[in-house]
This record gives structure tokens, sequence and C-alpha cells, in this order.
């Protein structure tokens, strides 16, 4: 009987031991290790959480370090509207200093958003411990280019009243009061210069692939992420006959229009 409780002892510890090394080596192999590892807390503020997911992965200079546990409306918003708290490992935090501050970004232009720390120049943040807050900074991305859109629109409609100005003149045969309007409206000419400028700055945003009309024209990773959906709806036969559905109804409309 003792033999057999023995033999019983010893099957359960082998099994046990089994699955420690198992499971240790499915996380090491997939580069999650610091699992294992003390996680500590740390706080930064955003205005917006810009679609940003608990459970989301933080990196630090692209190399993940933690994870977003929680996010939730902050206490004080003269720091920032959402409050966002990470875990990260021990490592990752001595590298961490004072001026570092987090930003939220996206895999490519479809990807999910994920936290990035940019480590400073400054000072260490100290001893690792919990409750550290690093300063949040929320990139303008379309924000920004939404804001340009607008202000270009407004200059292009402000130029086209001056234009009609213009044009009523010529047509009238005042061709005096067309030059003088041509050379001599500063409106005319503000509303030309700042069109140029807002012009020129979208189109530098966009060659340097700034924000996410940027990045849809400049980075080739939305050509793979493109693929991929299509790739999950070629296996979805609910998309695909949505697809169908939508691609027959609008040869039928053209079909009738002729």
């Amino acid at each position: 009987m003792e033999k057999q409780k023995s033999a019983r002892l010893k099957v359960g510890v082998f099994v046990l031991a089994s699955i420690a090394i198992f499971v240790y080596g499915v996380f090491t192999i997939s580069g999650q290790e610091e699992l294992f590892e003390r996680e500590y807390k740390v706080k930064t503020y955003f205005n917006n959480s810009a679609g940003l997911l608990e459970g989301a992965y933080v990196r630090l200079s692209g190399v993940g370090v933690g994870s977003v546990s929680t996010i939730r409306f902050s206490d004080d918003s003269s720091l920032g509207k959402v409050q966002v708290i990470m875990e990260i490992n021990k490592r990752a935090l001595s590298r961490i200093s004072k001026d570092s501050h987090a930003t939220i970004k996206t895999e490519g232009l479809l990807g999910a958003k994920f936290v990035e720390i940019v480590p400073g120049q400054g000072e260490s943040i100290g001893k690792a411990r919990d409750g550290i807050v690093i300063r949040g900074y929320t990139s303008p991305e379309m924000q920004e280019i939404i804001s340009q859109s607008e202000e270009f629109v407004t200059n292009l409609t402000s130029i086209s009243r001056s234009l009609d100005k213009i044009v009523g003149a010529f047509a009238d045969e005042k061709r005096e009061d067309f030059l003088h309007t041509l050379i001599y409206d500063e409106q005319f000419a503000a509303d030309m210069r700042s069109f140029s400028s807002n012009l020129a700055e979208i189109s530098r945003m966009i060659r340097e692939g700034e924000g996410s009309l940027g990045a849809l024209i400049v980075d080739p990773s939305v050509h793979d992420a493109l693929k991929g959906v299509l790739g999950e709806a070629e296996r979805n036969r609910f998309v695909r006959s949505a697809v169908r559905y939508m691609i027959e109804e609008k040869e039928k409309r053209a079909s009738g229009e002729h």
C-alpha cells in the first residue's frame, strides 16, 4: 500500500514538473518569459484614449515590456481626461527616465492600438515602485490633417469669392477694376498665401507619411493589412455574399441608367 502511494506521488510530481517545464518553454519561445517577472503599475494621462483597449501591449523603443491594465476617467483633468494604468516589468523601468513620455500608436493603419513609451535623456525615475507617473503625449495624426483641411477649404472658398469678383469685373469690361483687384487686393493676396502654405503643409505631411492619410499612401504595411482583411473576407461566406450582393446591385443600377 505504501509503495502504491509512493508511486502515485512520484507520478504526480513528474506530471506537475512536466507541465511547468512545458508552460515555461512556451512563454520562452514566444518571448513572454517576463511573465514571471515582477511588474509595476505605471500611470500616464491622455486627453483621448483613441480606441486603446485594456490588455493592449506596452512597448519601450519598440520592445514589448508590459500591457495596459486599466483605462478610466481621470480624477485630475489638469493631467488629462483619461488615465491609463500600465503594468511594466522591472527591467524596463530602469530604462525609463523622468522626461520619458507615452503615446498611443497603431499597428500600421488598420491594426490594434498600443502604448509606445519613448525613453528620454534625463534622470532615471529611480527605484522601481508602483504609482510612477510619466507624461502622456497625444499625437495629432488625422486630427491635424482634418484641421489643416478645414482651413484649406475656408481659404479656397475665400479665394473663389475673390475670383468671382475679379471675373465679374472683367465681364463688365472694367479692365482697370480687374487689374486693380488682381494687383492691389490685399485680401486676395493674403488668401493666396494662406492657401499655398496650407497646401504645402498637407503635401509635406503626406510625403513624410505623417498621420493616417500619409500612412495610407506611404506605409507599406497598409498593403499587408488590406491583404489580410481581404483574405479574411474570402474565408467568410457571409462577407462574400454581402460583397457579391453589393456588386450585383451596383450593376443593376448601372444597367438601369442605360
